[in-house]
């Protein structure tokens, strides 16, 4: 919830809706010494991230490392599960992948009947910016993109030996091996695209102008990035580490990420990628904000946003009803 003596979400506002306990509050009081009993995994190669916990200053040292089996969150794995964990009080698990299948690459924003899943759709709508972030959001949108109407593209080429298919187009234009390093190696032919058909859709429909375009990518593809916009006469603009630092004074990979996520929410109009879990998390944020719905375009990855009662997230159907409960939470702020 910290970064660098600042908060990262408004915790206060969370902890409104959820049962939350911030680890300095339980390690503080007395009530923990910080110390897991037990570490639950369900592979083995996600076993590093339990270098996550040690660098918040909880130890595994000592605890117990119980494997579990594929795991469905149904009510009799559930149950397996509480009663395995039974002889410990203090227990830690790496739920990546396994827990909450999609939280990795992007949330389907319906119920599925999936019980962490769904569990998990009504928690992170909560997980809203702390004031600081915010702040930093509105400064950068009045510096650099004038407080102009903007559009937010997020683009995500994967899995991450994908980028190196984005630097060098004689790789891209060998369509098998671009399908074998890449997930979505038909993003590339497509972006540019969108975003100009979702400012055209807006000026049909006489709708705010769109003036700005901010983009949210890895830093060694914007060079390609920005040449092909610029190639349809649009300009990006990205935010940098040197904005960071001169608003912060120095800068974090990690602080960039939660600062586009906000400037990606409040955008006009938002175009991201599929198998992403940031623009899972800013899709979702801007579902129960606005009440937008998505619609995804299933063979070249991209989601962009449309205003029809029913559209396809993920190959299945939902209506503008189904995210009521979602749009309620940042209706009682």
């Amino acid at each position: 919830m910290y970064m660098r003596n600042f908060k990262v979400f408004n915790f206060d506002r969370l902890s409104q809706h959820h049962n939350v306990v911030r680890l300095k509050d339980l390690v503080g009081s007395g009530k923990w010494d910080a110390k897991l009993d037990a570490v639950v995994y369900f592979e083995d190669k996600y076993l590093p991230q339990i270098k996550t916990a040690i660098a918040l200053n909880v130890t595994d040292n000592g605890a117990d490392y119980i494997k579990l089996k594929a795991f469905n969150c149904s009510k009799g794995e559930l149950a397996a599960m509480v009663k395995k964990l039974e002889p410990y009080e203090h227990v830690g698990i790496i739920t990546y992948e396994h827990v909450v299948k999609d939280a990795g690459h992007g949330m389907k924003l319906y119920k599925t009947g999936n019980a962490c899943h769904d569990e998990f759709l009504q928690v992170t709508p909560a997980l809203t910016k702390s004031k600081q972030i915010i702040q930093l959001a509105k400064d950068f949108r009045e510096k650099r993109l004038g407080n102009q109407s903007y559009i937010a593209v997020h683009i995500r080429p994967y899995p991450d030996p994908c980028l190196y298919v984005w630097r060098h187009p004689e790789v891209e234009a060998d369509e098998k091996m671009a399908r074998n390093m890449c997930k979505n190696p038909g993003l590339s032919k497509v972006f540019v695209d969108q975003t100009v058909h979702a400012m055209k859709e807006k000026k049909k429909k006489k709708q705010k102008r769109i003036n700005g375009l901010f983009v949210m990518s890895y830093p060694s593809i914007r060079t390609r990035i920005t040449e092909m916009y610029r190639a349809v006469g649009l300009e990006p603009t990205f935010l940098e580490g040197d904005d960071l630092d001169a608003m912060m004074g120095y800068t974090s990979v990690s602080l960039l990420g939660l600062v586009e996520e906000e400037i990606a929410v409040e955008a006009d109009v938002f175009i991201g990628t599929s198998y992403s879990s940031m623009t899972g998390f800013i899709s979702q944020v801007r579902t129960a904000k606005y009440g937008t719905t998505l619609v995804q375009r299933r063979h070249v990855g991209v989601k962009i946003e449309v205003g029809i009662e029913v559209v396809v997230v993920a190959g299945a159907l939902f209506s503008r009803h189904s995210v009521k409960s979602l749009i309620n939470l940042h209706q009682d702020e």
